[in-house]
């Protein structure tokens, strides 16, 4: 989420952030500190010349909306969409868990982290991917979502590792969408790293407001009492195995509150290893905004790398404190930033003219994406799922596997696709007999059916690359005895 939020307004109508006194040695995204000449104002940072479009706006009373979230360890639907990914050479077979960058809202993977977190990342030999969501990310998440499914599970198989999702803004929110939907993905992910992410939305835009001048979807679903925020935290926001790093900062302009007693960044419920770091609590005087903790913040670079070097998430007790006399991260390459602005703020249409004239215009999308609508929650997420959702067994891994409830099988064989990452495998069926075959790489159950309108379990037990041995299930109905 780059273009939606700041800081609550206190009963006054006032901003308290733009009201707090500012320190007279304020870090600038160029890695320097400048005290500006007696009587000459000081000149916006680039991030935080992205952000003065959003100070105006009104704060909306967070109100939960949405259905009965969705069982928590029901599996996904089949995914047909495959995702669009670049990346680095070493993701083949990696030697470490491989780093996939997900971008925020209105920016392009080229944007947000070729200049920074890509040659950061080769630099210290950890193999990355990078994922292009629809429309630059202001296209409704839950379809961004659905591809980071793909990414993941690709990613996995590349590289026979599981994988850290490293997410700025809305792309650290997303890979939890993933997660919570699609269980699958869970034994695949090591680490959610997540810079500034819209956990629970922000009190910058509301639903109301959106409906009244439109928002681009993306922004619609990330408003505090949007259907999106209400189904993602639904339940349970963290799973067992997986370990979030979130760092976020008081002084976020857009997701907000991002301070006190419940910062919308933060999560706090699920069996997820989980350490919340807002960037004060290592360095007390840090003043990183939104735009500056996903692309130059040297907290989040710490934080980020003491969890992928490292069991479990970030551990502040870990990180050196002289990371709080870095203004911005070793090795950036400050001067390409620069070339990153007008880009950022054309992706929400404004420029750095009307950023400065309006001193508080609403950023809410481009024009041309914007609606007066919430996309609807898609069926998987309800609590009643997709017409035969619930019948489905085992991972899905099996790419569409035709599942009782939902379809039938009009002849009495089969070939069945067996997860990707397993190298051997044995297979039983209820009724009937069962082979494993090799074909285009890949292992595929060959069955012959039994019976007649039948229901046939089909259980398999198979051995990955690593040596790790899994179990997998699931049910195929015969509707014809030809």
């Amino acid at each position: 989420m780059h273009g939606s939020g700041a800081a609550a307004r206190s009963a006054t109508g006032r901003d308290p952030a733009a009201a707090r006194p500012r320190p007279a040695h304020r870090r600038s995204l160029a890695g320097e500190r400048r005290t500006p000449p007696p009587g000459r104002r000081r000149r916006p940072a680039p991030g935080r010349l992205l952000l003065l479009a959003l100070a105006a706006l009104p704060l909306a009373a967070p109100s939960v909306a949405g259905a009965d979230g969705a069982p928590l360890d029901r599996p996904g639907p089949a995914i047909s969409a495959t995702a669009l990914l670049h990346c680095s050479p070493g993701i083949e077979d990696a030697r470490r868990s491989p780093v996939l960058l997900v971008p925020g809202t209105g920016a392009t993977p080229a944007l947000n982290y070729s200049w920074s977190w890509e040659p950061l990342l080769t630099q210290r030999g950890v193999p990355w991917c990078d994922l292009t969501a629809p429309r630059n990310g202001e296209d409704d998440v839950q379809t961004t979502g659905e591809l980071l499914v793909d990414a993941i599970r690709r990613v996995h198989e590349k590289s026979g590792r599981r994988v850290s999702i490293l997410g700025h803004s809305q792309g650290g929110m997303v890979a939890r969408w993933a997660l919570r939907f699609f269980p699958d993905t869970r034994a695949k992910v090591d680490d959610v790293i997540a810079l500034a992410p819209p956990n629970h939305g922000s009190t910058r835009l509301s639903t109301a407001l959106c409906a009244k001048q439109g928002c681009s979807p993306a922004m619609f679903q990330q408003t505090s009492d949007s259907q999106f925020i209400a189904a993602l935290n639904a339940g349970a926001e963290t799973f067992a195995g997986v370990s979030y790093t979130n760092v976020y900062s008081a002084h976020d302009d857009v997701v907000t509150p991002d301070d006190g007693p419940a910062p919308s960044s933060a999560l706090r419920t699920g069996a997820g290893m989980v350490t919340n770091l807002p960037t004060q609590l290592l360095c007390p005087k840090d003043e990183s905004d939104h735009l500056e903790l996903g692309v130059t913040s040297p907290v989040s670079y710490a934080a980020a790398y003491d969890a992928l070097d490292h069991p479990g998430p970030a551990d502040p007790a870990r990180i050196d404190r002289a990371v709080c006399d870095l203004t911005s991260q070793p090795g950036i390459d400050i001067a390409k930033l620069q070339t990153m602005i007008d880009p950022l703020l054309d992706a929400l249409g404004m420029s750095r003219a009307t950023v400065a004239a309006a001193n508080g215009a609403v950023a809410a999308g481009s024009a041309e994406m914007r609606v007066r609508q919430e996309p609807p929650i898609r069926c998987y997420a309800t609590a009643a799922g997709c017409p035969g959702q619930a019948m489905t067994r085992g991972d899905r891994e099996d790419d569409g596997m035709v599942a009782a409830g939902r379809a039938c099988r009009s002849t009495r064989r089969a070939s069945v696709p067996l997860p990707r990452t397993w190298r051997r495998a044995t297979v039983r069926v209820t009724r009937g007999a069962a082979t494993v075959r090799r074909r285009r790489g890949r292992l595929h159950a060959e069955l012959t059916l039994g019976g007649s309108r039948a229901v046939v379990r089909v259980v398999a037990r198979g051995t990955t690359a690593g040596g790790d041995v899994r179990r997998w299930s699931t049910r195929l109905r015969i509707c014809a005895s030809r």
